[in-house]
């Protein structure tokens, strides 16, 4: 009998790799519960005023609609900013949804 593992604890780590470009890692689940730190996350990384921002969400279990909001808050700061922004390794099931309504998360800066 399996039993139910617990999904990894929520996470982020934000690296610079040049003044222009800011990589947020995310880890464990994004929900209505981590969805908020997220965002505190998100906003932190732009007060860095990077060029472009990246939400690697490569290493998530998990995504839901609040969590999905909190991106695409990310990419209107970013079109505010007139700066790029992108989403990584969102889970299929996600890609598929986004895509069949020809919703994206991604902008390119002007």
């Amino acid at each position: 009998m399996d039993l139910p593992t617990t999904p990894p604890p929520f996470s982020t780590t934000v690296r610079s790799a040049t003044t222009s470009a800011t990589t947020v890692v995310v880890h464990g689940e994004v929900d209505a519960l981590t969805g908020p730190q997220l965002e505190r996350t998100l906003t932190a990384a732009w007060a860095g005023a990077p060029a472009s921002l990246l939400v690697d969400l490569s290493a998530v279990s998990f995504v839901n609609a609040s969590s999905l909001a909190v991106l695409f808050r990310a990419g209107d700061e970013a079109r505010t900013r007139a700066a790029g922004f992108d989403v990584r390794g969102l889970p299929r099931p996600v890609e598929r949804f986004l895509a069949g309504r020809q919703l994206t998360l991604a902008v390119i800066a002007a």
